[in-house]
Formats: C-alpha cells, sequence, structure tokens
C-alpha cells in the first residue's frame, strides 16, 4: 500500500530547507554559489559572478519564452518541420530562429 500522504512527499530532515541551483556550461559547473571546473573546486563566485550568472539567467528564461512562440509559430511550416526531422535530437538552426544567450563570461 502505498503512502500519498504530504508526510510521505517531504524532504528527509537532514535536507536543507533551501534548493539549491546547478548550472552546467560548457567548461564550468555552478552549484549554489561555487565555481567548479572539471569537476573541482574552484573559487566562490564574486559579485561580478553573480550578477552575470543572474543576466544569463534572465536572458535564457527570455530565449526559451522566444523559442516556445517560434516552435507554436513554425508548427505548420513543411521546411521547419522537415528541417527537425532531418536533424534527429541536433539541436536545428532555422532562419529567424531565436539563438541561445552565451554562458557566463568565468566559465
Amino acid at each position: 500500500l502505498h503512502n500519498y500522504s504530504t508526510d510521505c512527499t517531504q524532504p528527509p530532515a537532514f535536507c536543507p530547507q533551501f534548493t539549491m541551483k546547478m548550472y552546467n556550461f560548457p567548461g564550468c559547473t555552478i552549484l549554489g554559489n561555487k565555481l567548479y571546473k572539471n569537476s573541482e573546486f574552484v573559487r566562490d563566485l564574486n559579485a561580478q559572478d553573480v550578477q552575470q550568472l543572474k543576466q544569463f539567467i534572465a536572458e535564457n528564461a527570455e530565449y526559451q519564452s522566444n523559442e516556445t512562440a517560434f516552435n507554436l509559430e513554425n508548427a505548420n511550416n513543411p521546411e521547419y518541420q522537415r528541417a527537425i526531422l532531418m536533424a534527429g535530437n541536433v539541436p536545428v538552426s532555422f532562419p529567424g530562429a531565436p539563438q541561445p544567450p552565451s554562458p557566463p563570461q568565468f566559465c
């Protein structure tokens, strides 16, 4: 018998009350406010790094929104559908498609 009560879905007591975000970029990983390269801790993020990360997060949210809108606008475009089918799991570069933001410079 499964217990679907709220008690069952809570994290264990030893888990912290906050959530820690992880960002994986080519060349680096950010976990919380820590910078890692090649899976090794490099340093804590400084104020400038935090600002760059916040800017990336905002730009990425805008990109996601624009990408969704672009996909919906082109859902019935046969050329777009053909490009997606031929690419498989490879990201598609299609004329007019939004471009993802660059990772923070400190990576």
